[in-house]
């Protein structure tokens, strides 16, 4: 058996007149050394409160050094400069709430995915575009993961039993629509959920 591994190499191009001709050349560089951290904007991960402080641990409970990390507490924004998996904690003095980092660069951009850590993701009616009525596993050209999607007293509850990607067709009471794209996956031997509304975002 023939195993192939990818490489993939970065490159500057510089373009010089040259008595008046345009010449171009090659620089070969580390991606690690342009790349851009994009920064999260924590309004979007729906968390329970406004955040005051932030703390960030790799897989191995390990705290990330300071220089590693930034929190604007101002523009509740969040960027972490390595790429990786992380825990990070999220408090406002009173509360606190642990979530899981996915971090990762794409074409020169460093992004930063949240997930929910827990065995059982619940959402309520303020974290979902509606009270939902019914739910149904949806395939778009491949199978979802198998999970168990229930709804309990107007509440959400999906169980994996699988990493993966999940496609939950909600419906409301009213006849309301929506998709809910759902990633489990497991951080550090936790499970860990990823939601989103937007398809675009997996």
């Amino acid at each position: 058996m023939i195993q192939r591994t990818l490489l993939t190499f970065f490159y500057l191009v510089h373009v010089k007149n040259v008595n008046g001709k345009l010449k171009v050349t090659l620089e070969e560089v580390k991606e690690e050394d342009y790349i851009e951290n994009l920064p999260l904007d924590l309004s979007e991960s729906k968390l329970p409160f406004i955040p005051t402080e932030v703390t960030v641990q790799n897989a191995n409970g390990q705290p990330l050094a300071s220089n590693f990390y930034n929190f604007n507490q101002q523009d509740q924004t969040l960027s972490i400069s390595q790429n990786g998996q992380f825990f990070v904690t999220f408090s406002d003095g009173t509360q606190q709430q642990k979530m899981a980092a996915d971090v990762y660069s794409y074409d020169f951009v460093r992004s930063i995915d949240l997930y929910h850590l827990t065995d059982e993701l619940i959402l309520t009616t303020q974290e979902l575009p509606f009270e939902p009525a019914h739910v149904a596993l949806e395939s778009f050209g491949f199978e979802p993961v198998s999970v168990k999607a229930t709804i309990l007293n107007g509440q959400l509850h999906v169980t994996p039993k699988a990493e993966g990607l999940s496609i939950l067709h909600l419906t409301g009471k009213n006849e309301e629509t929506a998709y809910l794209y759902i990633e489990s996956k497991k951080i550090a031997g936790q499970w860990a959920f990823l939601v989103s509304e937007d398809e675009e975002a997996f």
